[in-house]
């Protein structure tokens, strides 16, 4: 071929509105048509292209390989992003020392037209419930209907087109691709629920089925998908699962609170039989007590002991049992009374409120608990910001009792620890500060700490704590704990002041 049949050819190239490329036999670039570096953004002068191998040039500008899909069209996008659809077509020829096979690529958009069948196609497309999209082998978005668009928070379908699930919502995109995948080497169709985490709208939940797109011959060049928006019922069905458990656990908390009602109330009542024996029995003998030591002595001033006397130490014990015994016999009798009241729901009665002195109670509590070993040495007070309040002796005494226990169990457990009983009194009301140093309580325990029937005690009822709040709430104040874990728990015992207050 001539020189000046070479340099026609080469300007009817560039005039051409197909993309041409020249291909050496090695599958190398050796020549691009105007067209084609207009479609590629290369500059006209320039030649770095020559001699590039044409796959890894595909792969730099992020397009499908035509020498692949010879005869088919496929979606590609210019240098601008602009999509385009080119049918690509392969001629060999000669090179001119006729020792080398050239390959000639053309490009040839395709310009779709719509006609009514397409129109109502699309319009079938958008008023498909959910979101319809298909891709092709790659998983880029050959197009979708307008539901997705908005639900995707774009504007329009050329924001998806030619897109990857990586791309648009990257959170969940490998499960995606995995069941685009499976539907691609299987040929089958899949349902699968899939999640995707969108802008604006957050985790959103879809019901999928997917299935593959095939081509005129049958093969399968990607999926065609349909998913259905369930968020709002995955979160009904999930507020209605947690509902039932909620439900069931209430159920089951009010069985065990009956049953525990029921025992309660048999104990209390059988109760009431022996305490009432002993507290006629010690009132019997308190009647005639003064007498019989009187008695005691006289006989032992004139010798007529025959046996060891009792050391006068002993008898002032003596004398001072019986009244203890009556007064725990009658705070035992009160205690059974509002347990009773408390299991009925009935209000604690304020008809027998006193004025009471808290430094007084809290002596008279400390001293009267049956305290083992050198416990006694465990607990610490300061008590000089008495204050006095409206209250029952024996419900305080048992409130006070019930920390101890509580207290003393954690301390023996933990083999650590010590307590603190501490008064404070501000503008109108007093303040006990009732602190260990044994085991302390996550947030999670002490959020429920005045729960009925919730204990962390071996043998527990979780009645006691639930009891004293109670009864702290019926002598007009309240009564909450601080804790951390591993460090202390504090019960803070408010309480407003008696109006006619003089302890200050």
């Amino acid at each position: 071929m001539n020189t000046l049949s070479t340099n026609l050819l080469s300007q009817l190239a560039d005039i051409s509105t197909n993309i041409l490329i020249g291909l050496s036999g090695a599958l190398t670039i050796t020549y691009l048509n105007t067209r084609a570096k207009n479609f590629f953004g290369i500059d006209h002068t320039s030649t770095s292209y020559l001699d590039e191998d044409f796959s890894e040039f595909c792969q730099r500008f992020d397009c499908a390989c035509p020498i692949d899909n010879l005869g088919r069209t496929l979606t590609s996008k210019n240098h601008a992003g602009d999509k385009f659809y080119l049918l690509w077509q392969a001629a060999e020829t000669q090179t001119h020392s006729n020792e080398e096979t050239a390959i000639l690529l053309v490009g040839e958009e395709i310009k779709i037209k719509p006609n009514n069948f397409v129109k109502n196609l699309e319009a079938i497309v958008n008023c498909t419930p959910g979101s319809l999209y298909w891709k092709d082998h790659s998983g880029r978005y050959l197009g979708c209907n307008q539901f997705m668009v908005d639900t995707a928070g774009k504007s329009s379908t050329d924001e998806i087109i030619g897109y990857t699930d990586q791309e648009l919502w990257p959170t969940y995109a490998d499960a995606i691709r995995e069941n685009d995948a499976y539907v691609i080497a299987t040929g089958k169709t899949l349902q699968t629920e899939e999640q995707v985490e969108v802008p604006n709208h957050g985790l959103m939940i879809f019901a999928s089925v997917k299935m593959p797109l095939l081509d005129s011959g049958g093969r399968t060049v990607g999926i065609i998908g349909n998913s259905i928006d369930i968020t709002a019922q995955k979160r009904m069905l999930e507020m209605q699962q947690e509902q039932l458990k909620l439900e069931h656990d209430r159920e089951q908390t009010q069985k065990y609170a009956d049953r525990m009602k029921m025992l309660a109330a048999s104990i209390a009542h059988e109760m009431r039989t022996p305490m009432t024996a002993i507290l006629g029995g010690a009132e019997g003998i308190s009647r005639y007590l003064d007498k019989l030591v009187e008695g005691y002595r006289l006989a032992e001033d004139n010798g007529l002991l025959t046996d060891l006397p009792v050391r006068p130490a002993q008898l002032t014990l003596l004398t001072q049992v019986v009244p203890n015994i009556i007064s725990l016999s009658q705070q035992c009798h009160q205690i059974i009374t509002m347990h009773l009241r408390n299991l009925r729901y009935d209000d604690i009665p304020r008809d027998d409120f006193t004025v009471l002195s808290m430094q007084e109670v809290i002596n008279h509590a400390v001293s009267l608990y049956p305290f083992k070993n050198q416990q006694a040495e465990l607990v610490h007070t300061d008590l000089a910001n008495d204050f006095t309040f409206e209250g029952d002796r024996h419900l305080m005494c048992h409130v006070i009792w019930n920390l101890l226990k509580n207290a003393l169990y954690f301390i023996r457990a933990q083999e650590k620890g010590d307590i603190s009983l501490t008064l404070v009194r501000e503008e109108d009301t007093g303040i006990l500060l009732f602190k260990d140093t044994a085991k302390g309580m996550s947030e999670a325990t002490r959020a429920k700490v005045f729960e009925a029937f919730y204990t962390k005690t071996e043998g527990g009822t979780g009645l006691g704590l639930t009891f004293c709040q109670s009864a702290i709430e019926a002598f007009g104040g309240s009564m909450t704990c601080e804790a951390e874990l591993g460090k202390h728990t504090t019960f803070v015992i408010t309480l407003p002041l008696a109006p006619d207050d003089t302890t200050q």
